[in-house]
């Protein structure tokens, strides 16, 4: 009967320590990261080298600038039903293009948006000829881009965050811009 006792207790005991461990984890879950830098800068000497200029004429390493568009979203899993939408190339091509002229040069893109994963990860970069074209300018030919998200947290609250991507851009020399965010 003895026995008995102790392995009842023991699989009792044994049994709250694998519940508090599997649910103390869904207590602890941290806050949405949601972030988006936009960054206008000048090409570097070994950027404009690999820039193709035939058809410009006199063509200047300042007559071009090269674009970098980051998404950044951390602690995913403690969100539900996320749903992004962000500008494609083509869109920024378009944007770029839509004064009738040719200033879309070439992108390079990398995405990381598992559903299994904490996190998602877009970066753009993108080469543009911006000759005659100033800050203000290059603003407004973004000013219908926007990078969105929807989601619902764990306490089933619905949340959405816009960025315009002529509110966020930052125009600098060769370094990286600033992030506008929501944490």
């Amino acid at each position: 009967m003895k026995y008995k006792k102790g392995i009842i207790c023991f699989i009792v005991g044994l049994l709250l320590i694998l519940g508090i461990g599997y649910f103390y984890p869904l207590r602890e879950k941290k806050q949405l990261s949601f972030s988006v830098s936009f960054n206008i800068r000048k090409l570097t000497d070994a950027e404009y080298r690999e820039v193709g200029t035939n058809g410009l004429i006199n063509p200047q390493q300042d007559d071009f600038r090269k674009g970098e568009l980051i998404v950044e979203i951390k602690h995913t899993n403690a969100i539900y039903d996320r749903c992004l939408d962000i500008p494609s190339i083509k869109e920024i091509k378009m944007a770029l293009n839509k004064k009738e002229e040719d200033r879309y040069w070439w992108a390079t893109t990398t995405v990381q948006d598992n559903v299994h994963e904490d996190k998602a990860f877009y970066h753009y970069e993108f080469v543009f000829y911006s000759k005659g074209l100033d800050e203000g300018e290059i603003r407004d030919l973004f000013k219908e881009l926007k990078v969105s998200g929807r989601w619902i947290d764990s306490y089933s609250k619905e949340h959405e965050e816009v960025f315009r991507l002529n509110d966020v851009i930052c125009f600098s020399e060769r370094s990286s811009g600033e992030k506008a965010h929501l944490e």
